[in-house]
């Protein structure tokens, strides 16, 4: 997960709920509300990732020092090179999940 985010600046909150349910062997001993209200004390403690809401509803964790507009040029320069792409196709070439490819897609369609 520290690998994915690393290199992609933001992660889906359900990600990170099945991830760490995936390395507990799928033990929940952390519920997915638990899991959202330690998201939401992020920015309270200062600490260098926050909790997004996309208009969708969609939930990630991004760090601070993600940049939008980087997404937006690496995204259009993507869409250029290979024509018009689906939320799944951009997935799998940026290697991200299809909701945060279809945010992409949206976010910089939205900007123009």
């Amino acid at each position: 997960m520290r690998d994915h985010f690393t290199r992609t600046r933001r992660i889906c909150a359900p990600c990170i709920y099945s991830m760490y349910c995936d390395v507990l062997s799928y033990v929940q001993l952390v519920s997915p509300d638990d899991l959202l209200n330690a998201c939401q004390m992020f920015e309270r403690l200062k600490l260098p990732v926050r909790l997004r809401q996309f208009d969708s509803g969609v939930l990630v964790v991004q760090s601070l020092v993600h940049s939008e507009e980087a997404v937006i040029s690496e995204t259009s320069k993507t869409v250029s090179e290979e024509g018009d792409l689906t939320a799944d196709q951009l997935a799998r070439i940026a290697n991200i999940s299809v909701i945060l490819a279809m945010e992409r897609l949206l976010t910089t369609e939205n900007a123009g």
